[in-house]
Formats: C-alpha cells, structure tokens, sequence
C-alpha cells in the first residue's frame, strides 16, 4: 500500500514537472503562457507587468489603512497629494476582474486587498505587485500582509502604528520609522531596517537576518530569531527582549533593562548601559560587551567550560576552576548585571 502511494506521488510530480518545463521552454521561446485559466493551480509568468488597475482613494475619516496581498510584492511610497493611489502591476492575463484589488471602508478603516487563490507561481522576471501611494499629511496606522510577497518602504514614515507582516517575503524600508507601535513578523524573509523610534516594537523572524539601524523605544522591545543573525546599531529601550537559536548577534550598543539569550550563536552587545537588571545567557558562542560610563553595578558571571575575560573588573571567584565570578562595579547599588555561559566564552572590557 506504501509502495503505491509512493509511486501515485512520484507520477503527479513528474507530469507536474514535466509541464513545467514545457512551459519554461515556450516561454523562452516568446510563450509565457498560463499553465492554466487564471482559477487554475500553476502558471508560469514571464516578461514584463501591466498596469492592470489604479485607484484614487479619499482617507478623510480614515485612521487605518489595510493592506493584504498574497503572492503580490508591496511597495508603500509617500506623496504630497491629497489622496491614497494604489496600483496593482500584473500580466495582461491578470486582468480578470476576479484578480484586481479591491477596496472597501468601514468604520475608519480603509481595506485594500487582492483575493487569495492558491496557485503555484513561477516567474523568469520581477512578479505581480501593489504599489501604494500614501500622503504625507496621513498620521494613522498602517497594516500591510502578505504570504509570499515583498514588502518595501520607500520613505521615511510617521504613522499611529505599523504592522508589517509576511510568511516568506523580505521586509524592509528605505527609511526611517517613526510610529507608537511598530509590529513586524516574517517566517523565512530576512527584516531590514533604518533607524526606529517608536514606544514599542516587536520584531521576529524564524530563519532570516535582522538588520536594524539606530532602535530608540520608549516602552518594549522584542527581537528575535531562530536561524538568523542579528546586525543592530544602538539599541535603547525601557525593557528589551532579545533572543536568537543559531545566528549571531551583533549590537553596537543597548542600553536599558532585560533579557538576552542565544544558543549557538556569538552575542556582542557593543556599548552596555545596564538599567535596572540585564540578563545574558548563550550555550556555545562567545559573549562580548563594553560597559560604559559611570555605572553602578552588581555583576555576576557564570561559565561551564569557557573562559572569562574582565581585564577591567576586580573578580572574586566562588570556585577554583575559574568558572563562577562576581565583581562590583561602582557601588554596585544601581543595577545587576547576569552573565551565563555553558561552553562560550565571556569577554567584558
């Protein structure tokens, strides 16, 4: 019964192949042509996109905008005009009325969406996108979604809240963020990002990179990852989260309260101001940081089998292997400083 399975399943995928490559050939060729209608599963795009749709739209009374696309690229530009245009580029084949956005508003809320069909893409060139042109006078929230597609950025922002959200595009903006929320979530697309200010964030990625610039919050701050690295300039925040599995972290500076923990991967915290408690912890990378300025702290190290480097810090020793150290920096009065390490080295300076 296995046997059969298997082998019903290795014909479906070879006729599937084998129609894929027929089309890659005819499209090569000057085809491009669709697998299937535009309700089909596959479809093999080639060559350039149409302007298949364009709207202006009013945002008077409007304090949310709603973007949702699925196998659509979304790119967010600033304008000085008075009204929101979106614009959807796709094949000419696209131009069923069943494939175009459409926009909608309810109760303040402006919803900008294309239908969902599950089908296989398959592009040779740039794919199907949305292209929004936003006002520069608009201070609201904005939500941008989609499932495979890109999400980008063009202009410095200022808006409410910001939720950004993709299962498997690349996130990232030209600019700055400027906002009282930013939320923004990728499962396997990489986060990059200029300078953020904003009372809160939260940021999270299972196996892409995180690049952020300069990261002021007010409130909270979550990163974290899975798989991915974390390249981050200054980071400030009243309390931060920062975690990681196997990629490497590397801040050029944190300052605030809170936790960091990564378990393969090297943590460099660059500039550390501690404020109130920070905890760091890692299994096997190496854990570097630079404690600046006139701080105030109790300071606590703990290592299995790596080292621990502190040319700067008068360590007292708990044990005679030279794994567990405690040293007073200051008066020790102000914050706690919590370093543990399994195999990981621990460098302070």
């Amino acid at each position: 019964m296995r046997k059969t399975v298997f082998l019903a399943g290795g014909i479906v995928w070879g006729v599937v192949a084998l129609i894929m490559l027929f089309e890659l050939v005819a499209g090569l060729n000057g085809g491009g042509r669709l697998l299937a209608a535009n309700s089909g599963l596959v479809r093999f795009v080639q060559g350039n996109l149409s302007l298949v749709r364009e709207e202006s739209i009013s945002l008077a009374d409007i304090h949310r905008i709603e973007i949702e696309a699925f196998y659509h690229s979304v790119r967010v530009f600033l304008t000085d005009g008075a009204e929101m245009t979106v614009r959807q580029y796709d094949t000419d084949s696209d131009a069923d009325p069943k494939t175009l956005f459409s926009s909608s508003k309810a109760n303040g809320a402006l919803r900008v969406s294309i239908a969902h069909r599950i089908r296989l893409m398959f592009f040779t060139g740039a794919g199907p996108r949305l292209e929004i042109d936003i006002p520069r006078t608009y201070a609201g929230a904005v939500a941008v979604k989609t499932a495979s597609g890109s999400i980008r950025l063009y202009d410095p922002v200022k808006w409410s809240d910001v939720s950004i959200i993709s299962s498997s595009g690349t996130i990232r903006s030209n600019g700055s963020l400027t906002c009282a929320a930013l939320d923004v979530e990728t499962s396997s697309g990489s986060v990059n990002l200029g300078d953020i200010r904003a009372g809160s964030v939260r940021i999270d990625t299972s196996s892409g990179t995180i690049r952020l610039g300069d990261v002021a919050v007010r409130g909270s701050a979550g990163i974290s990852s899975s798989s991915g690295s974390h390249h981050v300039g200054d980071l400030s925040a009243g309390v931060f989260s920062i975690r990681g599995k196997s990629g490497s972290m590397r801040y050029s500076g944190v300052s605030g309260g809170g936790v960091v923990t990564n378990s393969s991967g090297s943590i460099n915290l660059g500039r550390l101001e501690v404020k109130g408690e920070v905890s760091v912890s890692g299994s096997s990378g190496t854990q570097r940081m630079e404690l600046t300025g006139n701080q105030n702290l109790a300071v606590s190290i703990s290592t299995t089998s790596g080292s621990i480097r502190a040319a700067d810090l008068a360590l007292s020793y708990t044990d005679n292997r030279g794994r567990n150290a405690s040293a007073t920096v200051g008066s020790g009065a102000d914050g706690t400083l919590n370093l543990k390490s399994s195999s990981g080295s621990i460098i302070i300076r």
